[in-house]
């Protein structure tokens, strides 16, 4: 007989966005929880160690615990998305070039001592460095796969890797039937 402990919480389901062990690709995916799956507070839990994306055999598609069969396959949607953020970079440049000015202001025309024309130096140079950073930013483009299969499951499978976006693309052109 074991204590009696907490009861179970109620079924829940909601979006879960989960990055895997590589950098370049990111999983999304609907999950409903079970109030038999649900644990008690304090209880150890393991991830599972699992593998996202296409399997060698290209039969299947590992998105986080689920593994979907091509062959199921109803229909799909893709769609990339490319953007260059620099927003932080342009506020980092106003931000400390303000205050840069600002000191180097209060120096020349308010009198402040000498010495303050170091701090609107430094905040020059960073707000310098903001603006090399302008010139080095990359596209960051993200593969977006909406699955559907013919149970009528949906699955999302987000990637940042082209070439893998290139060789699921393929495969699921082949599933579906489109050349």
């Amino acid at each position: 007989m074991g204590l009696p402990g907490p009861a179970p919480a109620p079924a829940a389901s909601g979006t879960q966005a989960v990055a895997p062990a590589s950098r370049s690709s990111l999983v999304t995916y609907q999950v409903s929880k079970s109030a038999s799956s649900q644990r008690s507070p304090g209880a150890i839990t393991r991830r599972p160690q699992v593998r996202h994306g296409l399997s060698t055999d290209k039969t299947t598609l590992h998105v986080d615990t689920e593994i979907l069969p091509i062959r199921d396959v109803l229909s799909y949607s893709a769609a990339g998305l490319s953007e260059k953020d620099l927003s932080t970079a342009f506020a980092t440049i106003a931000i400390f070039s303000g205050v840069a000015a600002l000191y180097v202001f209060g120096v020349v025309e308010l009198g402040w001592r000498a010495r303050s024309l170091l701090e609107g130096i430094l905040f020059g140079a960073i707000a310098l460095c903001a603006v090399a950073e302008l010139f080095s930013a990359r596209r960051l483009t993200l593969y977006t796969f909406k699955i559907v299969m013919k149970t009528g499951a949906t699955a999302t499978f987000v990637t940042a890797d082209h070439a893998a976006a290139l060789e699921l693309k393929s495969v699921l052109d082949a599933a579906v039937g489109e050349i």
